[in-house]
Formats: structure tokens, C-alpha cells, sequence
């Protein structure tokens, strides 16, 4: 609690100054005067005076005059008065003007540090109740704007009655649209507490400029999700491009971690019945940052006529995207994603992004493993958020890059998996009678790709393969004489012994029973 004496007796001061530094108490003396002229001069200059001790009688201004002044220049202060006996009539009229407390002279050391820790008790009150007041009148301001944004026009009565609340006449009042948005927010992905702390700095530099200016306008504004919405508005012809321009120079002065900001301004207005499409306007005009880049001032009327609006066939872009996935042609995508954002140019923004998440969803539905590919990406809120058309197709295409190598890396490791479970099942039933089809039905593949898929990844087909498990069985059962070659030919998947001596032929050169005599 920062306190000022006010008393035309230096002892008394130095006596005050004494006890309130050695109270233990969270109070700093920022300043005495001996008279109140001299006071309220410091306190006009200085606005961080929490609470005034002042005597009644005083020279040149007494104590009930700098009250009358403090009240008058609606300086925010609590007020502790000095009397003796004899003055109760001045601490009433004290009291009147606003004074919260008094102390009678001599000063009782129990009686001063009770009377400021009772002070002090109120000033947190008072911070604690406009906190609330500050928070309830935001609510109320952003609910108000919201409302006569997005209320049709067919409701002017009730959006006149909503305005009334502040005193706004717009059916007279000239006004427009400001939208503020913060640059690369997707990449740094900002909570909202820190995003909201960004634009309410912004948001203070806009204040101070309609406050401390000769301006001819006032506004409101509220915080919606991620920009600042701001209602400019005077009762004289104003400017939307001069206004803008200086506010966007004194925002981009505003040095928080190179940030960049984009504003989108709507055309002025007269009327309750342009409302909505004020609002409108400046949304289009702030969006247009995806086509015309960061950290612009983007007025509506540049770019009402470059901003289109048509239905596009995402259909036959997924069927071609599809066949470049399946053959893994990074390259043949990329010219596929190349072209639908040159189909796209300067469609409205919002139908663009909408177009982009369904080419991602559908993809995710029609390709198998894709959705792994990107599972971690975040992929909805930066379709959503990313600022430009060039990062956007950029974002694009790595996306598909990246799960391009992913699906292909999954599909050759269950591919990898998939002949082992197929070469395990030849070497575990080569006795049946085995076939192609019976081999892909265990290992969940099409006949035609495990063929393909077995001389890729073993170097010989499958019949090739079987063969060889069989002969390799067959070579050792050989070597037992008590085994009788139609037996082994049995015992190795074969139902005669001709049969079994023509492929031991075929695969070794020689037949079972010469081979037999060649190993003993």
C-alpha cells in the first residue's frame, strides 16, 4: 500500500513516516507535503498514491479543500484525516467529501497501524470488486457485440434495445469493424491464457491511442477465440483506412517475441441494419491473410471482388491422390496437390480449409495405414489455423510425403512378416497337398499379390519353394534304408511314387533310388 502524508508539522510526518516503516506491514511512504496544494500537485503526477494521511488544518489548501480536489479530479485514493478535539464538525464535512477514517492527534502508535491494516483490508476489497466489475462488464460488452453481429436484420428493434445499454445509437453513429489476429499462432501453439494475454496488449495500445488522442471515435470490443473484435464508432464522418493505418502502426510497434500481427477492416457503416455485415466484411478481410500473406492491414473493399465462391469436385482428386499413394509416387502427388490448389486460388477461405480436412479424412477412410501416418500430426487444428496459401500447400504435401514413407516402410514390414508366416506354413504342411490359394488364405493376401509378393521377397515362386521344402525332407528320409521310396514319397506330399520320382528328378537330377545308392 503506497501512502502519502499530507501535515504542515515536520514532526508529525517524521513521526507518521516512523511508525508506518517499522509497522512490519506491506505500506510504502512515496511522499509527504507540508501543505495540500503541494500534495495534490504530487499525486496529479504521480498515480500511485493508495491512501492519503492527511491533518484538516494546513496552509495555502487545508485538508478538507485537497479532499474536494481529490474527489473532483476522480482520483482513486482512500483517505485518513488528522484533528484534534476540537474539529469533529471538519471530520464530518471530511467524511462527506469521502474520507474513510480519522486519527485523533497526539497519534497513538495501536491506533495508526490498526486504522491501516483496516485500510488496507478495504483497498483489496475494492481491487477484488472491480476486478469483477472489469470481468462482468467484458462479458456484457462481448455478449452485446456477439449478439448484434449475428442477429439477422429482420431483429432491428431488439439489437437497437441491445445497444441502448451503452448509449449507442449506430441508426445515426458511423461505424466499423477492426479484427486483430496474432501471426503463426499454429506454430507456436499458444495456450489460451497467453494468446489472450498478446491481445489484450494489443488491445491497451488501441485504448490508450483513443484515450490519450484527440480522437473522434470510441469502441468496444471482446476477445473471440483467437482475435480481437473491435466496434469503431463516432458520431462524425470518420476515415476506416486513416484510423486503421495508425492503429496498425502503433500495434506493430508492440515488440513481443517478433510476433506479427494481421488486421482485417471492414467499410463504415450508418444503420442498425449493417450489423452483421460489418462484422462480415472485416472476417473476409482478415482471412484474406491467407492469400495476401502476414502481417498486412487488409481493407474489405481491395479485396471484395478477388474473393470467390463455387462448389469443387474433391472426388476426383482423392481417386487420383489414391493411386499415387498405392504405387508410393511421392512426385505424382505433389502434381495432383499442386494443381487443386491452383483450382482453389482465392476461393473463399473458409469452403478452402473445409476442402483440405475432407481430402485428409477421406484418405484417412480409403487408405489403408494412412491414418497411422499422421495420427500425431495435430493435422485438424493446423488445416484450421495455418496462415498462408503457400504454407498450407506446403504443409500439404510433406503431410503426404511423410505418409507415403510411412505406409510403404508398414506395408513392406508386414509383407516381410507375412512370407514368413507363408513359408512357415509350406514347411509345416509340405505332407498335404498344398496349393497357392490354400497358402494366401492362411496369410490373409490376394493368390495373385503373394505370388508376386513370395518371388519378390524369397527369389523363387511358391511352387518352386514347395518343391524345394520337399526335396530337402525327402534327401534326408533317403538315407534311412528301412524306408521304402513310395513311403517317403508319401511322407513328403506326394500320393504315388511316380509322381515323387519325377519331381526328386526334376529338383535333384537324379532319381530317389539312384540318389539312395550314392549316399551309402
Amino acid at each position: 500500500m503506497n501512502i502519502f502524508i499530507a501535515d504542515d508539522d515536520e514532526i508529525i510526518r517524521k513521526g507518521l513516516r516512523s511508525i508506518i516503516e517499522k509497522s512490519g506491514l506491506d505500506c510504502t511512504v512515496v511522499g509527504e507535503a507540508s501543505d495540500g496544494e503541494l500534495a495534490l500537485q504530487y499525486m496529479e503526477e504521480y498515480d500511485k498514491v493508495d491512501l492519503l494521511i492527511t491533518d484538516i488544518r494546513m496552509p495555502i489548501m487545508d485538508g478538507l479543500e485537497l479532499i474536494k480536489n481529490i474527489k473532483k479530479r476522480s482520483l482513486s485514493m482512500k483517505v485518513i484525516v488528522l484533528s484534534g478535539y476540537d474539529e469533529f464538525k471538519y471530520i464530518r464535512n471530511a467524511f462527506v467529501d469521502g474520507a474513510v477514517d480519522y486519527l485523533l492527534k497526539p497519534i497513538n502508535k495501536n491506533n495508526l497501524i490498526e486504522v491501516l491494516k483496516k485500510t488496507q483490508m478495504a483497498i483489496e476489497q475494492d481491487a477484488i470488486k472491480e476486478n469483477y466489475r472489469k470481468e462482468s462488464n467484458a462479458i456484457l460488452v462481448a455478449n452485446t457485440l456477439k449478439q448484434i453481429f449475428q442477429t439477422p436484420i429482420d431483429y432491428k428493434d431488439e439489437k437497437n434495445e441491445i445497444l441502448n445499454k451503452f448509449g449507442l445509437d449506430l441508426e445515426t453513429m458511423y461505424y466499423f469493424v477492426i479484427i486483430f489476429r496474432i501471426d503463426n499462432n499454429y506454430q507456436e501453439k499458444m495456450d489460451r491464457i497467453e494468446y489472450e494475454g498478446i491481445l489484450d496488449t494489443i488491445y491497451n495500445s488501441l485504448a490508450d491511442r483513443v484515450n490519450d488522442t484527440a480522437s473522434n471515435y470510441h469502441l468496444l470490443h471482446y476477445i473471440n477465440k483467437r482475435d480481437i473484435v473491435c466496434l469503431l464508432y463516432s458520431n462524425e464522418q470518420i476515415d476506416a483506412n486513416l484510423i486503421s493505418e495508425e492503429i496498425y502502426t502503433d500495434i506493430r510497434n508492440i515488440k513481443i517475441e517478433e510476433t506479427t500481427y494481421t488486421l482485417g477492416i471492414s467499410n463504415v457503416y450508418r444503420g442498425i441494419e449493417n450489423t452483421k455485415k460489418v462484422y462480415q466484411e472485416a472476417q473476409i478481410a482478415a482471412d484474406a491473410r491467407f492469400y495476401l500473406g502476414k502481417n498486412h492491414m487488409i481493407v474489405y473493399s481491395q479485396i471484395e471482388k478477388k474473393i470467390t465462391d463455387f462448389d469443387y469436385n474433391i472426388e476426383t482428386i482423392i481417386i487420383k491422390l489414391i493411386q499415387s499413394i498405392e504405387l508410393y509416387d511421392y512426385i505424382g502427388s505433389k502434381k495432383i496437390v499442386d494443381g487443386m490448389f491452383i483450382d482453389l486460388s482465392f476461393i473463399n477461405t473458409v469452403k478452402f480449409r473445409r476442402y483440405i480436412r475432407e481430402m485428409i479424412d477421406l484418405l484417412i477412410l480409403r487408405v489403408k495405414d494412412f491414418n497411422g501416418a499422421i495420427i500425431d500430426s495435430d493435422y485438424e487444428f493446423i488445416i484450421d489455423n495455418i496462415n498462408t496459401y503457400n504454407e498450407m500447400k506446403n504443409y500439404v504435401n510433406s503431410l503426404l510425403k511423410d505418409a507415403i514413407v510411412y505406409i510403404k516402410r508398414e506395408r513392406e514390414k508386414r509383407s516381410e512378416m507375412r512370407i514368413e508366416l507363408a513359408k512357415k506354413y509350406i514347411e509345416e504342411n509340405y505332407k498335404e497337398n498344398i496349393t497357392l490359394n490354400d497358402v494366401a488364405e492362411y496369410v490373409e493376401l490376394n493368390p495373385s499379390y503373394l505370388s508376386n509378393l513370395f518371388k519378390t521377397e524369397v527369389g523363387i515362386n511358391f511352387s518352386d519353394y514347395l518343391l524345394e521344402v520337399r526335396m530337402q525332407v525327402a534327401r534326408k528320409l533317403l538315407k534311412d534304408p528301412t524306408k521304402k521310396i513310395y513311403e517317403i514319397g508319401n511322407l513328403v506330399g506326394y500320393e504315388d511314387a511316380v509322381s515323387f520320382g519325377r519331381a526328386f528328378k526334376k529338383k535333384v537330377g537324379m532319381s530317389p533310388k539312384t540318389y539312395r545308392n550314392t549316399v551309402y
